[in-house]
């Protein structure tokens, strides 16, 4: 059911001691691929596209099958448009300056082989609200087997000012056995906005006001349970599109910077903790706006890892952590079992950076290999660039040992040759060892 098209950029260079391969190919006809998940059991990859369609595509052929349609199963509001404009300046940012107006950004199996899928759907009145629909399957027993998803639970927030509604994304199951949830932020730095239609109370948490506490977190939900209140788990980041728990349980998320060149972090992340989101950035800096909030007395901010490099700096020197407007995504952690990777990649993460979209020098669109170790007795991360010059790597798993990249679609660059890709499909690669 999916053409290919004949403009697919090339492969980059595979890492020493690897090979990489082109899996699956999207065509202008199927909905832009933002997440990829496999299957416990089986090892079948599924893509979910950002309208809620679902694709299962076996690694080992490359067939594909449509196993889902986004409209078989979501609740749609009433509204003149599946898309809206965003208050953007055209010559800033290289991409079509529109959003889904229901959006989809989470998908992930749970150890019972039950499918998770995360909608952020827009419900216009006097004020916007970002209503977060999550849906689960019953168990995906075989590949030939329907999906028959069902609303597991939903919240609202406030709709997000401007551009800046980051939206309900990254679902996993935790080594507790509950289901996390990443929430971006609704604002770009704490910003109330200036739009009609928008709650002008800029960031969370705001707990007098239905759904005020849950943007800029990571929440966490009890399986057992269907519709319920999420529990903030985390606050202060600014979109977690990507976490996930290493072999000794420590759970790793990205964050994005704002429009500001404040950097993008990797924070470890615990339990009750602030993570800074909007008062302060990278190692304390201070917002580079004149309209910030103010920092609330009494509440101390976790800082970011310190990245030792050599990947992702711009220079030589440590950062906390990467590189500004990279825009972090994917993040998965390769354990030792694996054994489809050379060894150099075993308890480490992978993290794919889905490149700038503002008219900045070109940085990201690659794949780096984070190492957690320990520098003057605090947790830091040692980077290594794996990929590079990739087409918007978005999402990342690992599948019977081998890592899987996303690509969204087929921009290569940020501007000039290479950034006209865009509105193309994306692609499906596999990374494999050569031994």
């Amino acid at each position: 059911m999916m053409g290919c098209e004949s403009s697919a950029p090339r492969l980059p260079e595979a890492p020493e001691g690897t090979r990489l391969r082109s899996v699956a190919e999207f065509s202008t006809q199927d909905q832009e691929p933002v997440r990829v998940a496999a299957h416990p059991g089986t090892g079948d990859l599924y893509v979910l596209g950002g309208g809620g369609d679902v694709t299962r595509i076996d690694p080992r052929t490359g067939s594909r099958r449509r196993v889902l349609g986004g409209t078989e199963y979501v609740v749609q509001p009433r509204r003149e448009a599946i898309h809206i404009p965003l208050p953007i300046d055209a010559k800033w940012v290289n991409a079509p300056i529109t959003m889904r107006a229901t959006l989809f950004l989470g998908l992930g199996f749970d150890r019972e082989n039950r499918l998770y899928i995360v909608a952020n759907v827009l419900l216009p009145g006097k004020d916007w609200i970002n209503r977060v629909d999550i849906y689960r399957t019953p168990p995906v027993a075989a590949p030939e087997g329907a999906l028959l998803p069902k609303l597991w639970t939903r919240f609202d927030h406030p709709y997000g000012v401007g551009a800046f509604n980051h939206g309900a994304c990254r679902i996993a199951q935790g080594p507790d056995g509950k289901i996390y949830l990443g929430v971006g932020s609704r604002t770009d730095h704490g910003e109330a906005g200036d739009q009609a239609h928008i709650s002008k109370l800029g960031e969370a948490p705001h707990p007098d006001i239905p759904g005020g506490e849950f943007t800029a977190v990571i929440l966490r939900f009890d399986p057992a349970r269907g519709q319920q209140t999420p529990e903030v788990y985390a606050r202060g980041i600014r979109n977690p599109f990507g976490f996930d728990w290493d072999d000794r349980g420590r759970l790793v998320a990205v964050d994005h910077g704002p429009m500001a060149d404040h950097p993008e972090e990797l924070n470890h992340v615990r339990q009750g903790k602030h993570y800074g989101f909007p008062y302060v950035f990278g190692n304390g800096e201070k917002p580079d706006y004149p309209d910030s909030p103010r920092p609330p007395e009494g509440v101390l901010f976790e800082p970011p890892l310190q990245n030792l490099g050599p990947g992702g700096l711009r220079g030589d020197h440590p950062l906390y952590s990467l590189s500004a407007h990279a825009a972090p995504c994917g993040l998965v952690f390769y354990p030792a079992q694996s054994r489809g990777l050379p060894r150099r990649y075993e308890y480490g993460f992978f993290v794919a950076r889905f490149g700038n979209l503002v008219n900045y020098d070109r940085v990201g669109f690659d794949v780096l290999h984070l190492r957690l170790e320990e520098e003057g007795g605090k947790l830091a991360v040692r980077a290594e660039r794996v990929l590079d010059r990739l087409a918007r790597p978005i999402d990342l798993c690992v599948s019977s040992g081998k890592l899987y990249v996303l690509e969204y679609c087929r921009q290569t660059e940020s501007s000039g040759p290479g950034s006209e890709g865009y509105t193309l499909g994306g692609r499906l690669l596999e990374v494999s060892s050569t031994d």
